[in-house]
């Protein structure tokens, strides 16, 4: 169990609990954190982009990303630190936390899922979608200090962790969509239909055959 708190990230955190933001920020935090941290804009856009697009090894690179980082933040990294939240150390933060978060804190499993998933993809592909994959990782990362529940050394942490998977995540469906395209991708044994000839043959008689 590791783990330290800096004076720099409690002063950051109680400023910004302290600034009157409009209330719809805090809508808007809970929705992206809902969207991008929990899964569902990773899993649904990697779903589409494997079925419906070209793009199908980026998208197993962002789902790889995903799921070994799961396991990677959420029960390895977070149990040998045990660095626990911020309103948890310093309890006179808790008057201002905006949501609340269960678990330990270091590092941010949001931002180390988010950017996983968004990095494979970003290594994998050269679609325009990356770059908003990436957008969503910073609004991501941001809304959970904006909301209190994470020192801005997870958030980093947490993209840096992301970062390395997603690169090993990009790797490796790399290496598995190849194998499968070499070993399926130009199989020509399922049923398929002979080309039609576009040549008459020397050997065949082109009046006997009007006469037929």
């Amino acid at each position: 169990m590791i783990y330290a708190i800096n004076a720099w990230e409690v002063a950051l955190l109680e400023r910004i609990g302290q600034i009157s933001f409009p209330a719809w920020l805090d809508v808007v935090s809970l929705i992206i954190t809902f969207l991008g941290g929990y899964g569902v804009v990773w899993l649904l856009s990697g779903s589409i982009f494997l079925f419906f697009t070209k793009h199908k090894a980026a998208a197993i690179a962002m789902l790889i990303g995903f799921g070994m980082t799961i396991f990677l933040s959420d029960l390895v990294f977070k149990e040998f630190f045990y660095r626990p939240r911020p309103f948890e150390t310093v309890e006179w933060l808790y008057d201002y936390v905006r949501v609340a978060a269960t678990g330990n804190s270091f590092p941010s499993g949001h931002a180390s899922r988010s950017m996983a998933a968004a990095s494979a993809f970003f290594f994998s592909s050269k679609s325009k979608w990356r770059w908003a994959f990436l957008g969503m990782c910073g609004l991501i990362g941001l809304s959970r200090v904006y909301q209190l529940v994470h020192y801005p050394t997870d958030i980093l942490v947490g993209w840096t962790m992301g970062i390395l998977v997603g690169l090993l995540a990009a790797f490796i469906a790399k290496k598995g969509w190849n194998w499968y395209e070499n070993r399926y991708g130009k199989d020509t044994n399922h049923d398929s239909i002979p080309a039609l000839p576009t040549s008459v043959p020397d050997d065949i008689n082109i009046s006997e055959v009007n006469e037929i």
